[in-house]
């Protein structure tokens, strides 16, 4: 086994963060693998810098709407693409999940959209994705990426959660994922950490009222392996990115 650094971020669009030279801390962090939702990009649409970058092999969603969703991965280890694994995908879900099938294990980037949004959608994403894992074995499986979701009390702001009128319906929804065989890798790291990952506005992150709704879930089978599962303080967007270091 080695160990292996994933990043994650929600960038709420990829080319302004570049423009901005945001995504430079990110990169310094030297990630095995980084993946990023919300790109708001086709491909077509990327500068050259973004679609090849030294040392990484690049995946992207399948994106037609430039304006929402868009998952990409940029991996130093090449990974296969599973295309068709979920039962009934329309384009909407094909450019908010990016499945990365490796040697050792089996990576999924998510972007799921707020309630605000589209909550049908949110809940026929998570379906599908729950049915498709039912389907496989759940081994050395990891998913990653934004879902909108706070799972606890712990991972939400008290002013927050009374302003949240489906909090408990929301939450559920993760509890489905965890239960087919899956463990929140920040909370085995951090139990009791009221840290959070994302903020409406930088007043609201300067006051600390946020949640977590960005995470890592990994498969039992590998969840001692993990090392550390942290938020890190990189801005650029409203969500901050999240590092998992495991053993794979």
């Amino acid at each position: 086994m080695s160990k292996v650094k994933i990043l994650s971020w929600n960038l709420n669009g990829i080319r302004t963060r570049f423009k901005n030279k945001q995504l430079e801390p990110v990169f310094s962090e030297n990630a095995d693998i980084m993946l990023f939702q919300e790109t708001k990009a086709n491909y077509s649409q990327l500068d050259n810098k973004l679609k090849t970058i030294e040392n990484y092999n690049s995946y992207f969603s399948k994106d037609l709407d430039s304006s929402n969703g868009g998952v990409s991965a940029y991996s130093k280890d090449s990974a296969k693409i599973a295309k068709k694994f979920l039962k009934n995908p329309n384009d909407e879900i094909k450019g908010r999940i990016l499945n990365l099938n490796y040697n050792d294990f089996n990576l999924l980037n998510v972007d799921l959209p707020s309630a605000a949004k589209d909550l049908k959608l949110r809940e026929r994403i998570l379906k599908e994705l729950i049915d498709y894992l039912k389907s496989t074995n759940i081994k050395k499986t990891i998913i990653a990426g934004d879902f909108s979701i706070a799972h606890s009390e712990k991972d939400i702001e008290k002013n927050e959660l009374e302003n949240s009128k489906s909090f408990k319906k929301e939450a559920e929804l993760l509890d489905e994922l965890l239960a087919i065989g899956f463990e929140d890798s920040f909370r085995l790291s951090n139990a009791d950490s009221e840290e959070y990952s994302y903020f409406k506005s930088p007043k609201a992150k300067e006051d600390g009222i946020g949640s977590r709704v960005d995470y890592f879930f990994v498969s039992n089978d590998i969840k001692d392996n993990i090392k550390s599962s942290k938020i890190l303080n990189i801005e650029g967007s409203k969500h901050l990115p999240i590092e998992l270091e495991i053993e794979l």
